[in-house]
C-alpha cells in the first residue's frame, strides 16, 4: 500500500493513485477524518493536516495498530462521503 494518505484514498476510493481530478474534495472529506480523530484524542496533538501527497502515513503515527485502524477510518469515512450508496438499494434488496 501507498505510504502517501492521499494516494491510498485515491486508489481506495477513486480506483487510481494518480488521478487527481477530485483531489480538492477529497482533501476536504480526509481533513475532516484528522480531525474528528483528533478530538477523539488520536494522533499528533496538534492535530494533522494534509495538503498534498507528500504527507505519509507514517507521519501521522508510528503505531502500526493505531494506524491500521486509522487508514480503515478515513478511508471508510471519505467513501461514505464521497461516493454515497444509493438510498434505495436496501429498499430493492428487502423487496426481493
Amino acid at each position: 500500500m501507498q505510504d502517501s494518505i492521499l494516494m491510498t484514498i485515491r486508489k481506495l476510493v477513486c480506483g487510481n493513485p494518480y488521478a487527481d481530478h477530485f483531489d480538492t474534495d477529497l482533501l476536504v472529506h480526509i481533513n475532516a477524518c484528522f480531525s474528528i480523530l483528533n478530538q477523539l484524542g488520536v494522533g499528533p496533538e496538534n492535530g494533522f493536516v494534509v495538503t498534498d501527497e507528500t504527507q505519509s502515513w507514517s507521519s501521522y503515527s508510528d503505531n502500526d495498530r493505531i494506524l491500521n485502524m486509522v487508514k480503515t477510518y478515513v478511508t471508510l469515512k471519505v467513501k461514505k462521503i464521497f461516493d454515497p450508496p444509493c438510498p434505495l438499494l436496501p429498499k430493492l434488496h428487502l423487496s426481493k
